[in-house]
């Protein structure tokens, strides 16, 4: 095969160079280049394309990634707002039952009720904070499944890709050499 052939030969001259007081000698700066583009123009064209569809697939992971982490702290500030908004809400509902409670503080019956009001509010207040808590969770939760479909997507291609150049690379070459009469054309 070309390419191994041009890969040998690559070797073969980097081993023939000598150092001598720190100064490689017997290296061709040159020749190296075109070895290397000899091997490049040699690749089959599969290799270029699962370089360029892992690269895709990377691109795609990492925008999924920092869309995720986006979302995630989104959420999570959401979330602490409305859990802190629900906290001075119900610090405010307790401010103005306690006021309620001193001013009727003679009447038994009437503080009595004051104070069932006041526990079914922060009771409420709990409740609704624990929902929002919940919601928060689970809006984190769709977003990291989605993520996770996202990145399952990307591992599917990358594999697909990957079995295709497996297949390419184990099928045997069904082009014929051309004939001896002068040099091949790529």
């Amino acid at each position: 095969m070309e390419v191994v052939k041009a890969l040998e030969e690559l070797r073969a001259h980097l081993e023939n160079t000598r150092q001598f007081l720190g100064i490689t000698l017997g290296f061709n700066k040159e020749e190296c280049a075109v070895i290397l583009r000899k091997i490049h123009a040699l690749l089959p064209d599969e290799i270029r394309q699962a370089a360029h569809l892992h690269e895709k697939a990377e691109r795609e992971l990492n925008a999924a990634k920092q869309e995720a982490e986006t979302i995630i702290r989104r959420a999570k500030a959401e979330a602490t707002s409305v859990v802190e908004e629900a906290r001075k809400e119900a610090e405010e509902i307790l401010d103005h039952a306690r006021s309620e409670q001193e001013r009727l503080v003679a009447e038994t019956e009437v503080v009595r009720q004051a104070k069932q009001t006041a526990t079914r509010i922060v009771n409420e207040a709990n409740v609704e904070a624990d929902r929002l808590r919940r919601d928060a969770d689970q809006y984190a939760h769709d977003v990291l499944a989605k993520l996770e479909s996202v990145v399952t997507r990307v591992l599917g291609n990358v594999e697909k890709g990957r079995l295709e150049l497996e297949r390419s690379l184990s099928a045997p070459e069904t082009k014929s050499l051309p004939e001896e009469d002068g040099p091949e054309t790529r």
